[in-house]
């Protein structure tokens, strides 16, 4: 491996500007790049600390591998850059333009990604606790294993994203638009998901422990086997959802939209359900033991084999619900 050569921002542009490409294991601090035209440049290995990018052309430049800590990268652009394994802690992308960017294993722990267009990047397995992701378009990219624990994702556009089994414990993404999103197996404990739009996505055995779900649409959304123990789900829309097999011990589902919610043999043992909306919901062999569904709306619901024990059931409405025993009320 050849030893690393210190460079200085104009020896690089002027090399740049003589038709060389190749920077490989160079390094170089503190320099300034702002609005420069550096398309296609191959940086592989390189040590840039603390240099500013800022408004530059890179498209389809090559920094895997890279040390950008504490890079300036704001509204530079970068469209199917490639960022692989590449140390980007504390860097700054605001309003960068990285469709189609690689960022697959990369660090970026405490990053400025705020406004950024990231649509169908690769973020699989990328670091990015901590990192500021407001409003950030990450429409179709794949967040496979991503850990994005502690990240402000608020009003980010998840549409279509893969965060399959990714660690987003305590993240906010309240008022989010993650319309089928695939977040299979993900962890969301005690994250912030107020307002968000989750409609028709895929949160099969997610963990959403003690998260914020409150005025969340989650119209359409599969939640079979998810872990919602302790989480608020108060005026959320779970209309036509599937909670089959989900655990919702002490959830809080206070006039959320339950209609045609399939939540056979789920576990709402102490759940709030006072005046939720259950019409044609499917309720069969539903465990609501000492749950409170006072004022609770369950017509035309199937509580067939639900079990009842101690559920707090004053003032709520029947009609044509088939009860636990078979039988169907007026």
């Amino acid at each position: 491996m050849s030893s690393i050569k210190q460079w200085n921002a104009q020896k690089l542009l002027t090399k740049y500007q003589q038709g060389n490409r190749n920077f490989i294991n160079i390094e170089l601090t503190q320099g300034n790049f702002q609005k420069v035209n550096l398309n296609g440049i191959n940086l592989n290995q390189t040590k840039l600390i603390k240099v500013d990018f800022q408004k530059a052309q890179l498209i389809n430049a090559n920094f895997s591998k890279a040390d950008l800590y504490q890079g300036k990268l704001d509204k530079a652009q970068l469209v199917e850059a490639n960022f692989f394994q590449g140390n980007l802690t504390e860097t700054s992308w605001v309003k960068a333009d990285l469709t189609g960017a690689n960022f697959s294993g990369a660090t970026m722990n405490r990053a400025n990604l705020s406004q950024a267009v990231m649509i169908n990047c690769n973020l699989v397995k990328t670091q990015l606790e901590c990192s500021n992701c407001l409003k950030t378009n990450l429409t179709g990219s794949s967040l496979t294993g991503a850990n994005l624990t502690n990240a402000n994702c608020q009003e980010a556009i998840l549409t279509r994203a893969i965060l399959s089994n990714a660690n987003l414990a305590r993240i906010n993404l309240k008022k989010a638009i993650l319309i089928r999103a695939y977040l299979h197996n993900s962890s969301l404990q005690q994250a912030n998901l107020e307002g968000a739009d989750l409609r028709f996505a895929d949160l099969r055995n997610a963990d959403l422990a003690g998260a914020n779900l409150s005025y969340a649409n989650l119209e359409s959304v599969n939640l079979t086997e998810a872990n919602l123990t302790g989480a608020n789900l108060s005026y959320a829309n779970l209309k036509e959802a599937k909670l089959t097999s989900a655990n919702l011990q002490q959830v809080i589902l206070h006039e959320t939209n339950l209609t045609g919610t399939n939540l056979l043999n789920a576990n709402l043992g102490q759940a709030d359900l006072s005046q939720a909306i259950l019409t044609q919901a499917g309720l069969l062999f539903t465990n609501l033991t000492d749950a409170n569904l006072t004022g609770a709306d369950l017509s035309q619901a199937n509580l067939i084999g639900a079990d009842l024990s101690g559920t707090k059931l004053l003032q709520a409405f029947w009609g044509k619900t088939i009860m636990p025993n078979g039988k169907t009320t007026k």
